[in-house]
């Protein structure tokens, strides 16, 4: 008898056991999607894309642009992103009234066309990511641009901008678009080499963004 108690497990200790192994599971999950670095604090209930029944992709995806690409793994949230000092106080302002959080950029700067820009930013919920969307995309017109009209897109907010005939002036053209997905605002600009990359290319470049985080909004 004494034997047979002693080869008893108890139900208490399987239980336990069944808990830690399910809570490694999803630690080394979140491990995987976040590129092998942990999760930010901020990351508020970050859901990963992709289709169902294929691996899950990086919930703050951004389409590898290649050439010349950059490395900015270490930013993961919007400090970061800010500390990078690409985005005008007005810019910062609206990312920042809809509480910007976990984030993600990545920088080709030796395209063919020119220099590619991409930031993937969580704001606080979908409405907010809206607002800010919308404030980004009213701020270059006070900047200088102008609405751009390429082929037929889902995404509206587009601007460009291009250096003026006949004077120095040094800017390049640039061509700029903020787009919402979920709670996610994207952003992507291209500091193009010339006026002709902006007209002919940028609309390739946003595509690629588009396939790994479509727009909603």
């Amino acid at each position: 008898m004494e034997d047979g108690r002693r080869n008893v497990r108890p139900a208490g200790l399987l239980s336990a056991v069944a808990v830690v192994v399910a809570l490694a599971g999803v630690m080394f999950g979140g491990w995987l999607i976040w590129g092998g670095q942990p999760l930010p604090m901020n990351a508020r209930n970050l859901e990963p894309t992709g289709e169902e029944g294929r691996a899950a992709a990086d919930p703050l995806a951004v389409a590898d642009f290649e050439s010349g690409l950059e490395s900015y793994a270490y930013v993961r949230s919007w400090p970061e992103v800010k500390n990078m000092q690409f985005l005008g106080p007005a810019e910062i302002e609206a990312y920042e009234s809809g509480d910007a959080g976990a984030a993600r950029v990545a920088v080709a700067s030796r395209r063919p066309e020119g220099k590619v820009i991409v930031a993937v930013v969580q704001l606080r919920d979908r409405d907010a990511a809206l607002a800010a969307a919308d404030a980004l995309d009213a701020y270059q017109f006070e900047a200088g641009f102008e609405r751009r009209y390429p082929e037929p897109t889902s995404v509206q907010r587009q601007t460009e901008v291009f250096p003026l005939q006949g004077t120095q002036e040094q800017r390049k053209a640039v061509a700029r678009v903020h787009y919402v997905h979920r709670d996610l605002v994207v952003r992507l600009e291209l500091h193009a080499n010339s006026a002709d990359d902006v007209r002919q290319r940028f609309t390739a470049l946003l595509a690629r963004q588009l396939e790994v985080l479509p727009a909603d909004g």
